[in-house]
């Protein structure tokens, strides 16, 4: 697999479709009892994100990474550079590291973990974004956490994504894939934020996404649909029912997959009886029962999806908290994406 840009497509191999990486490079992850201890940092080659996170109350962590791992490689990415190109190039330099480390949030760790995952080096997260939901869900609330299991050695394998646009690319989602509405939500709310602050640009945006988002037509699983919203997350989410609020695992297995219909109620009733938990959980028993059930928004499980659409509202997707733009198809075609979970794809330093 060649990956470009933070997408990867077969190349050379001969295997179209497939996920084959590179051999693991030699001494990388030590078998049977976790990972390479690095009490000092030797190996570890870690990228700080300083546009990362709004709050400023945080406390610089390069002087506290110089101190506690005097031995790692710290790079600070500057304007213009991105993470998985730094990465890269650390990667395939003449003293390669052994150990990648990200300090960010969700997007950039998500950069983080495509390079983790193409090199099968281990990963260390520390949180240095807004939210860090990945970061908490494996127990890393500060960066002391995320030192100590490095300089410890104890870790766990965690499930990550793969969105697969076949011969048009794919890419890895670390938390979370939207569709839909969401990522109109997402473009509302980061053009108005500047001017009216992240509360009032999250109302402001729900409500202008509610009710001027088209419906999604299409289909999932063979099976025709039309709705405002999907939501596909790595792993389950609780609540169990309604808005996926918190990642409750990272070894699941599954893709928790929420989706809130368009009916002939008003895309407004729609909206309320998601927030209200108005859902029917299905087990996993085939994609029909679902469109039949007499509910707005409905929640199931699948290690694999594929979701067919020729709406203007397939164009933009969000993973992990950031909208993108869905590679180009021919026009009057179909836009196609298979998303399926990948078991233990990398490893990364927990307690």
């Amino acid at each position: 697999m060649v990956f470009r840009r933070g997408r990867w497509s077969p190349a050379g191999d001969g295997h179209r479709g497939g996920r084959r990486r590179p051999p693991p490079p030699s001494g990388s992850v030590v078998t049977g009892e976790g990972l390479r201890p690095a009490p000092t940092g030797a190996g570890l080659f870690l990228v700080i994100n300083p546009h990362s996170g709004q709050t400023k109350r945080r406390p610089d962590p390069k002087p506290i990474l110089d101190s506690e791992m005097p031995d790692a490689v710290v790079h600070v990415l500057g304007k213009g550079e991105r993470i998985s190109d730094v990465m890269r190039a650390a990667v395939g330099s003449t003293t390669p590291p052994t150990i990648l480390g990200v300090y960010g949030g969700d997007g950039s760790v998500a950069a983080a973990a495509e390079v983790a995952f193409e090199t099968h080096l281990p990963l260390l997260v520390l949180p240095g974004g807004t939210l860090n939901h990945f970061a908490l869900t494996v127990g890393i609330p500060d960066l002391a956490t995320g030192i100590a299991a490095a300089q410890a050695g104890t870790g766990s394998a965690v499930d990550l994504a793969e969105i697969d646009f076949g011969d048009r690319g794919r890419v890895l989602a670390l938390n979370t894939l939207s569709v839909g509405v969401y990522p109109r939500f997402v473009q509302f709310r980061t053009r108005m934020e500047p001017t009216i602050g992240r509360p009032l640009a999250t109302l402001a945006a729900a409500l202008r996404a509610a009710f001027t988002a088209a419906p999604l037509d299409g289909s999932l699983d063979g099976q025709e649909l039309r709705v405002w919203s999907m939501f596909i997350g790595v792993g389950r989410y609780a609540p169990p029912r309604g808005a996926p609020l918190k990642r409750q695992g990272f070894d699941d297995g599954v893709l928790d997959v929420r989706i809130l219909r368009s009916t002939a109620r008003s895309r407004g009733r729609g909206f309320l009886s998601l927030l209200s938990s108005r859902t029917r959980s299905l087990t996993d028993h085939g994609p029909e029962p679902m469109f039949h059930a007499p509910r707005h928004s409905l929640v199931f499980t699948r290690t694999a999806i594929t979701l067919r659409s020729n709406t203007d509202s397939a164009q933009f997707y969000a993973h992990d908290g950031e909208v993108q733009k869905a590679p180009p198809f021919i026009p009057g075609g179909t836009r196609a994406v298979t998303v399926r979970v990948l078991p233990a794809a990398i490893e990364i330093y927990r307690p």
